[in-house]
């Protein structure tokens, strides 16, 4: 008895340190979905990963029906073998660096295009697909020039973000937290439908808003 509660005091104690941590790293990232949602779902995924792309459908599919319920936001998780996924994961960070709305153009694009992609073309279909969105000198500098400070703080981003999912136990892509319950590879609606009612009905009762980080002390 007294280890079944114990186990369960563990496993909460283990969700709430999840959310803190998830929260803290989509403080101030691009997302989808309303700013000051209950759910908030943050998926680890790489652009060049087949699964994601239904991944990508789904989570279109989930924002339409939970609209101004749900904040996606998009975390990279560029497996090795995957020869563009890493620096694609790059130049939509640094995509992101200017503007929000550049970052979810590539990230569309690189889901709709992937068969075409390879490691020759991914920066020049990059450049394409910004056309003249965003400062092209500036996003290259980062993007393209492996010497930049710009350039290193982005590919450390990318770093952060699979260590961070590492660390919560993805080792697959895509992966799904709603409101830090974890939803591994590509799942249909159905699958996010419960853990979204499930989120809702906890906010519902404590007033908080998805994930927020605990107050500093």
């Amino acid at each position: 008895e007294m280890a079944m509660q114990e186990k369960a005091a563990e496993e909460a104690k283990a969700a709430e340190e999840r959310v803190a941590e998830l929260a803290a790293a989509v403080e101030g990232e691009p997302y989808r979905g309303a700013s000051d949602a209950p759910v908030t779902i943050v998926e680890f995924s790489d652009f060049q990963c087949p699964f994601c792309t239904r991944g990508a459908a789904t989570m279109e599919q989930v924002l339409e029906k939970y609209e101004g319920k749900i904040k996606f936001v998009f975390k990279h998780f560029p497996l090795g073998f995957h020869t563009w996924a890493r620096p694609a994961a790059i130049a939509a960070e640094c995509a992101a660096n200017q503007d929000g709305d550049a970052f979810w153009m590539l990230h569309d694009k690189y889901f709709e295009d992937q068969k075409a992609l390879t490691p020759e073309n991914v920066m020049e279909k990059s450049r394409e697909y910004l056309g003249d969105s965003i400062n092209i000198a500036t996003w290259t500098a980062c993007a393209e020039d492996t010497d930049t400070e710009e350039y290193k703080a982005a590919a450390s981003s990318v770093d952060a973000d699979m260590a961070l999912g590492q660390k919560l136990g993805v080792s697959g892509t895509p992966g799904f937290f709603v409101n830090g319950q974890f939803l591994n590879g590509a799942q249909p609606l159905e699958a996010f439908e419960p853990l979204i009612a499930e989120a809702m009905k906890s906010d519902a009762c404590s007033g908080s808003s998805g994930l927020t980080a605990p107050p500093a002390r």
